[in-house]
């Protein structure tokens, strides 16, 4: 069973520099966009089919092994830069505190 759905964007954390890829090889840390799932020809694994890169150096279009990607998580920042702008209710500027200047022993 393979956890992607068309549309979604995962990044290849997986690449094996001893695998031979039959077309482009995804790259480390890259992210893609899945534009089909379904089992990989030649392992029955569950695979993905990518809209950056194609496994069709031979002439059949392959799957990629899905358990070399993972889903990009969307995270949702609250931080703008408008929230950096604004001073917050409750806030209070530091106070500067001036330190006496040392006085000079006479010897």
């Amino acid at each position: 069973m393979c956890e992607f759905r068309v549309g979604d964007e995962v990044v290849c954390v997986w690449t094996d520099p001893a695998h031979m890829w039959w077309g482009d090889s995804p790259v480390l840390g890259t992210i893609y966009t899945v534009r089909a799932i379904g089992n990989d020809t030649l392992s029955g694994e569950p695979g993905v089919w990518l809209n950056e890169i194609r496994n069709d150096g031979d002439g059949v279009d392959d799957a990629y092994k899905a358990r070399r990607f993972r889903k990009v998580q969307k995270r949702k920042s609250s931080l703008t830069f408008e929230s950096f702008l604004t001073i917050k209710p409750g806030f209070e500027e530091p106070r500067r505190v001036t330190t006496p200047k040392p006085v000079k022993e006479k010897a």
